[in-house]
């Protein structure tokens, strides 16, 4: 009885953290979920936490130093910043496991912290930043299961560089050199939006990783594609040009080998693309097609399993496009207060979504009902919003980005 008793006792002791969670809403399991974006600010960059309660609304914003500094890149058309959109890309932020790791683009850097599940909005650097091996990092990747992080380098120095994940030394190169994404040319920091790179990202399954650059008026965009192979990703990519439209910004995975991703070309909120896993190349299936008077440059993508509907965010209207992932098509809009101005950078939670608005707001919506629940005004709190950027959420050691 007492070596029963004893045994019992070393089994709870050592038992996983997550057979003590409770079971709330949303995907996630754990008492605490935090969502976060980036501070991209030039002088000193950091990670704003933010708290979510148990109906999926955020409060108590927590900034975290990355150890690096931001950089805005440069509007093409008039020569000045760039303010909102400051990195014109998407996944500057990404959650996986109990990590977070971002992109420092103006000390060319990336770092990675540890989130704990009691005080996500915590996050502890692990070690410190590390070279990116490019300029301007604009968008970063992890994959659980090879213990990889990537990075999409959109400067001078362009190209791809991928890290091993260690719990306690933090990132430690894998390359010697960078994965090309010619024909990128561009200065530090690049004009844009167009030709400037866009996002880069594993699969599912991580049988491939994923990047894109943006084309411009008459010239296409390119999709690389550099498959996985014994848990080290490829050096060399197979390279997708489609024939229109030109301005390729965010995607979002909706299965391994299937793609919605969003075109700030007019009149189009997104293309769903197959990816043929024995060729890496990449095809157009259907398109979300929109008036052009309506939904004005589409950049940001997500998607809700649970609703089978992908999602657009514009940079300067006030509504969110859905396409039906099933058909494939438009499937109409939600719309938001016009003072939102637009939907940047946005992540979703099983039915609810969250984005960063064009005005200084981060907005929660609820995907069933397609309202806005939240407003939540951030003015003042968490530094200028030009530098806001990226969006993800921890929910307890899974990923969302």
């Amino acid at each position: 009885m007492i070596f029963s008793l004893f045994f019992l006792f070393i089994a709870t002791a050592f038992a996983s953290p997550s057979s003590f969670r409770g079971h709330h809403w949303g995907q996630g399991s754990v008492d605490n979920k935090a969502l976060y974006f980036l501070q991209n600010d030039p002088t000193g960059a950091s990670i704003v936490s933010l708290e979510l309660d148990q109906y999926g609304k955020v409060s108590n914003a927590v900034q975290t130093p990355t150890g690096g500094s931001g950089l805005q890149g440069i509007t093409a058309a008039t020569g000045d910043l760039q303010g909102p959109d400051s990195l014109f890309s998407q996944a500057q932020v990404v959650v996986g496991d109990n990590f977070l790791f971002t992109v420092n683009a103006g000390s060319n850097t990336v770092s990675m912290f540890k989130i704990s599940p009691h005080d996500p909005t915590h996050p502890k650097l692990v070690g410190m930043p590390v070279d990116s091996m490019g300029d301007f990092p604009v968008s970063i990747t992890y994959a659980s299961a090879l213990k990889t992080a990537c990075v999409l380098n959109g400067g001078a120095r362009s190209g791809v560089a991928c890290f091993r994940v260690d719990e306690w030394f933090g990132l430690i190169p894998l390359d010697a050199q960078l994965r090309s994404i010619s024909p990128l040319n561009t200065t530090n920091p690049p004009a844009g939006p167009p030709l400037t790179a866009s996002q880069i990202s594993f699969s599912p399954s991580c049988d491939f990783l994923i990047a894109d650059i943006k084309g411009d008026t008459g010239i296409p965009g390119t999709i690389f594609v550099w498959p996985v192979h014994f848990g080290y990703v490829a050096h060399s990519a197979v390279a997708t040009s489609l024939p229109e439209p030109f301005v390729n910004f965010g995607f979002t995975f909706l299965d391994n080998y299937r793609v919605f991703m969003t075109f700030a070309d007019a009149g189009i909120a997104g293309l769903f693309l197959d990816i043929d896993p024995s060729t890496c190349k990449v095809a157009e299936t259907s398109r979300a097609t929109v008036s052009p008077n309506d939904f004005i440059a589409s950049c940001w993508a997500s998607h809700s399993k649970e609703l089978s509907t992908a999602y657009a965010g514009p940079a300067v209207s006030p509504r969110l496009a859905k396409a039906d992932t099933r058909t494939g098509k438009f499937a109409g809009y939600i719309e938001f207060d016009p003072a939102l101005q637009g939907a940047y950078d946005m992540v979703v939670d099983g039915t609810l979504l969250y984005f960063i608005a064009r005005s200084a707001d981060v907005v929660v919506v609820d995907l069933k009902t397609e309202q806005t629940i939240q407003v939540l005004n951030l003015e003042g709190v968490v530094g200028d919003r030009v530098y806001w950027v990226g969006m993800a959420m921890y929910d307890g050691g899974g990923w969302s980005a």
